[in-house]
């Protein structure tokens, strides 16, 4: 019945709680199946989540920073630059890297003179700017 219900874990399935508690660290002695259970979902669904809205809030702050610092490029020198690397002076602490991997957003200038901007999300993947998989930057539209 708890599988039917939860449809995540059966907590009616023989687990050695003890274990489970002491290697966790959650409680002392035996583990009640439902609050370990909660457990379990929480932290299934919690941090994935937690993780994904860190990434992708921290990927959308460095992109803005880097398109400020493109445009800038573009305005004191007519246009974009062919790398990132050209935006080190305006970093002084190091231009943002990729969040989820550690390595530069990946950039290209495109064929009408903009540039495309993106970042791997959290499946660390480059999708080559495939805006489904991909966190990839999206100037406003000016009204």
């Amino acid at each position: 019945m708890a599988q039917f219900f939860f449809g995540i874990r059966n907590v009616s399935a023989p687990h050695n709680w003890d274990a489970l508690a002491s290697s966790t660290g959650l409680l002392d002695g035996e583990v009640d199946p439902l609050n370990w259970w909660y457990f379990s979902l929480s932290r299934q669904l919690v941090q994935p989540n937690l993780a994904r809205y860190t990434i992708d809030n921290q990927t959308r702050l460095d992109q803005t920073r880097l398109a400020l610092a493109l445009e800038s490029q573009k305005r004191a020198t007519g246009d974009y630059p062919d790398r990132l690397d050209a935006l080190a002076p305006a970093f002084p602490g190091g231009s943002p890297h990729d969040v989820a991997t550690g390595q530069p957003y990946f950039y290209e200038k495109t064929p009408d003179g903009s540039f495309r901007l993106w970042g791997t999300g959290m499946d660390r993947w480059n999708h080559d700017g495939n805006a489904k998989l991909d966190l990839v930057w999206r100037p406003a539209e000016l009204r």
